[in-house]
């Protein structure tokens, strides 16, 4: 993951890796997105943990009145999971370059339209230390996530499908 930085790195200013504003933001959104991703892994995860070839895995009870049941180990689990609710990033970076870009965008009644924007050549701050240097500090809140819909209408069919056997068991004599 990292050869890519030791093969070709880019160095700019002060022999530091050059970096564009867009790319933090891009980091960022990654860190984001991954923070999704590992949410929806873990919903398959359950399913892993409670199900062997397609069945639920069951436990076995006997209530005071002698009858039994067969309860799915899914519909007994919470099925919620953390998930980013909000995400606050501050950040000192120095603009050490402004570049114009464009480029050529095909439109039906303009072919000379071009659409430019900005590129900023940044520098991070210092690393935070005690005496005030400046660095990036991430906020980060979590809150219980609901549960897919999937996951729902599974654990309410399978809640469904559990059924009262009368009588205590037969005995093998």
């Amino acid at each position: 993951m990292f050869e890519k930085w030791k093969k070709s790195p880019l160095k700019g200013k002060g022999g530091t890796l050059e970096t564009t504003l867009a790319d933090i933001v891009r980091g960022i959104q990654y860190c984001v997105n991954s923070a999704s991703e590992i949410v929806d892994r873990q919903y398959v995860a359950q399913l892993d943990q409670y199900f062997e070839n397609g069945r639920p895995l069951v436990y076995p009870v006997e209530l005071p009145d002698g009858s039994r049941m067969e309860l799915p180990l899914f519909t007994l689990m919470n099925h919620s999971a953390l998930a980013l609710d909000k995400m606050k990033v501050s950040m000192t970076v120095g603009v050490d370059e402004v570049n114009t870009k464009s480029a050529d965008v095909p439109i039906a009644n303009n072919e000379n339209f071009k659409l430019e924007r900005a590129s900023f050549q940044v520098r991070m701050g210092a690393p935070a230390k005690k005496n005030g240097g400046q660095g990036v500090r991430l906020e980060m809140t979590f809150k219980a996530g609901e549960q897919p819909e999937a996951v729902a209408r599974l654990a309410e069919q399978l809640c469904n499908g559990i059924k009262l056997y009368a009588g205590p068991p037969e005995s093998a004599e």
